[in-house]
């Protein structure tokens, strides 16, 4: 309750999914949390709420928190994860986790294992070992290489261009002004009758539709000169690839970045075995300007690449 934002007056949603075999689901990066300031929900200060947060700031090297939320007071780390791969595989069959059996050396679906072959029919098995050698030697050899990033990027930045060329601005600012009234138009619903959940979904899909709109370049902008960035995305991937070669937690972290909220698909092929499938994203989005003059709004553009 301590932790929960509500209190202070300020409701904060979007900040994870649930994935349908998980029993926990996962957090989205703070950027796409959607907060509303609800004063007629507030009970505590800011003052208040500031030396609660600090306190629990200062525990927090002390204690874990388990799935639910809440704190446990210890002087251990939480246990790390077996396996680099646990959590990043699903079943093709039914959308289950594919996950560590049989003491840990092989590799299967969690449904048909718990669940029996009505839920799931797969009974295919793949050794950990087969599984990490497949997907890093893809990861390594065929998609962390600089030439198929920079491609990559190339087509993106065409596919932008081409859009905002097509695109009439006059219609995203008449969206923004009809989102802005309905917004102004829950938030005194929500005021007059006290029944927030009924407008909260609401509120959430109309700020995140206003942050795509307000996010877009503008038609026209700056070209952007991909060769200049060439030297900083060999950088990057240099640096992704470095992951995969030092500690498994380095791995899982790149897997998270790469994967964000999707998982790899493990399929049976008739031809070598087993099949992976999925869809990796590398952010090149850069955290500071990288050109005079180069209109703010394309500094991400090569992020969407």
């Amino acid at each position: 309750m301590l932790l929960n934002s509500i209190y202070r007056g300020e409701y904060v949603w979007n900040r994870s999914e649930w994935i349908k075999d998980h029993e926990t689901g996962r957090s989205r990066p703070e950027s796409q949390w959607v907060r509303k300031e609800l004063a007629e929900l507030r009970l505590v200060d800011d003052d208040l709420w500031e030396r609660v947060q600090a306190r629990f700031r200062a525990a927090r090297p002390l204690c874990t928190r388990r799935p639910e939320g809440t704190f446990v007071a210890t002087r251990t780390r939480a246990a790390k994860r077996r396996h680099v791969l646990s959590g990043f595989l699903e079943c093709e069959a039914c959308g289950g986790a594919f996950y560590a059996v049989r003491g840990g050396e092989r590799f299967g679906c969690a449904w048909h294992k718990d669940r029996g072959p009505l839920v799931c029919p797969s009974t295919l098995r793949v050794h950990r070992a087969d599984l990490e050698a497949r997907i890093f030697g893809a990861l390594r050899e065929r998609i962390l290489v600089p030439n198929v990033v920079f491609y990559a990027a190339q087509r993106a930045l065409e596919l932008v261009q081409e859009g905002l060329t097509l695109r009439d601005p006059s219609i995203d600012r008449k969206r923004l002004n009809e989102i802005d009234a309905e917004l102004t138009n829950l938030a005194r619903f929500a005021a007059r009758t006290g029944r927030v959940d009924e407008a909260v979904d609401l509120f959430g899909e109309l700020e995140q539709e206003r942050g795509e709109l307000v996010a877009r370049p503008e038609a026209g902008g700056a070209d952007v000169d991909l060769e200049a960035l060439r030297p900083w995305i060999v950088e990057r991937v240099a640096e992704m690839r470095s992951a995969f070669e030092t500690e498994p937690e380095n791995a899982r972290e790149a897997l998270r970045i790469l994967l964000g909220p999707r998982r790899l698909r493990v399929g049976p092929d008739p031809d070598r075995g087993f099949r992976v499938e999925g869809l990796f994203v590398l952010p090149l989005e850069m955290r500071a300007p990288w050109g005079q003059g180069t209109a703010r709004a394309c500094d991400s553009v090569v992020a969407g690449g």
